[in-house]
């Protein structure tokens, strides 16, 4: 399945609330991009240009042709109830206990 942005909601001080093609929310800082250089980079510093985001093709855009991939906001911004109960080990490391049983999801064990 392709992970699409099909609604977003402007919070304020560059936080950006995403909902996504696939039942989950999250919130994309836009301040983690004054980190970086580049001259699409640098309109969207000034905050009521920042406000200006519109949703095109799934993806987060700006007027001026800057885009950001919906995948990548996905993994970087999902935080909701529903991605603990779909996504259990995300950002976890898992160990198998035995790796030459098969893999049933009993047989996981998550670090702490």
């Amino acid at each position: 399945m392709m992970i699409k942005i099909i609604k977003i909601n402007y919070l304020g001080d560059f936080k950006v609330a995403l909902y996504f093609s696939d039942g989950l929310e999250g919130i994309f800082d836009g301040k983690s991009l004054f980190q970086r250089q580049g001259s699409l980079l640098e309109p969207i510093k000034d905050e009521n240009y920042f406000r200006k985001v519109y949703i095109d093709a799934g993806a987060l855009s700006w007027p001026h042709g800057l885009e950001l991939s919906p995948v990548s906001l996905w993994k970087k911004s999902v935080k909701s109830k529903a991605d603990k109960k779909q996504y259990p080990f995300w950002g976890k490391p898992i160990k198998y206990l035995n790796p030459t049983d098969p893999v049933a999801e009993a047989d996981w064990e998550v670090y702490k």
